[in-house]
């Protein structure tokens, strides 16, 4: 395709890697950094993908589960205890 080089995206080139690395250690979301650069959430994903050395692993961060040990809400509001 035209628009790519070497496997690298038009949308690609506009985000520097390293400092997308480094909003991802302190935390920002994907979608966060992706609005900072102009670019999809995926482009960022992919990012980070292709380039696992450098934004680390945050474990089941994006997940929406409870903590261990956590009831809930509903078997609160209703006065049962366990």
């Amino acid at each position: 395709r035209s628009d790519e080089v070497r496997g690298v995206t038009i949308q690609h080139r506009t985000v520097d890697i390293e400092a997308a690395a480094k909003l991802w250690r302190d935390d920002l979301s994907a979608s966060q950094i992706a609005n900072r650069f102009g670019v999809s959430r995926n482009v960022i994903v992919g990012l980070a993908f292709r380039n696992r050395g450098l934004f680390p692993w945050r474990g089941d961060a994006g997940k929406k589960t409870r903590a261990p040990g956590q009831r809930r809400r509903r078997a609160l509001a209703s006065g049962r205890r366990n």
